[in-house]
């Protein structure tokens, strides 16, 4: 989006008789993205006999659920700071947050930072509705002692927060 604002190309997608919002989605789609999801089932099936799991049917619509409220969460966010453009005519920087803060969640857990970061990391950037919270439930990893427990299930209510 930053790029459009910049060189003055966002007009091509007003001009048309179809919704801008569809055409940048249509434009921006990555089809070599088919390689990323085979590493990704691999990796999920890899994971699962190794570690032994044994999820019953609950646990699988879990996943499913899981997956795709993590696909709305990024997308939502990344959508979020491409509408900062508008104002700043920059929003990579934004972006390179996210992404960064993303890939300490899927790194450490969100414990080892302390609360300030799961504090950020839960409801000023969600990110760790993506991957964290879900994983403890589904690698029987929640502890029903915990203030925290219950956000495993929350990753859809933030998704739907997001989209709306």
């Amino acid at each position: 989006m930053e790029d459009y604002l910049v060189q003055g190309t966002f007009d091509q997608f007003l001009i048309r008789p179809i919704n801008p919002f569809v055409q940048f989605l249509g434009r921006e789609i990555q089809y070599m993205r088919v390689g990323d999801v085979l590493v990704g089932v691999t990796g999920v099936t890899l994971s699962y006999v190794n570690l032994g799991l044994q999820w019953g049917l609950k646990e699988w619509g879990f996943f499913i659920m899981a997956i795709v409220s993590g696909t709305t969460i990024e997308t939502a966010l990344a959508l979020m700071i491409a509408c900062i453009s508008f104002w700043t005519d920059r929003s990579s920087t934004g972006f390179f947050v996210m992404v960064r803060l993303n890939l300490m969640v899927q790194q450490y857990p969100v414990d080892v930072f302390g609360d300030w970061f799961r504090v950020v990391v839960t409801g000023f950037v969600p990110v760790a509705f993506m991957n964290y919270y879900p994983s403890l439930m589904l690698l029987g990893k929640l502890d029903g002692n915990s203030d925290w427990w219950w956000l495993s299930y929350m990753s859809p209510v933030v998704a739907l927060l997001l989209v709306c």
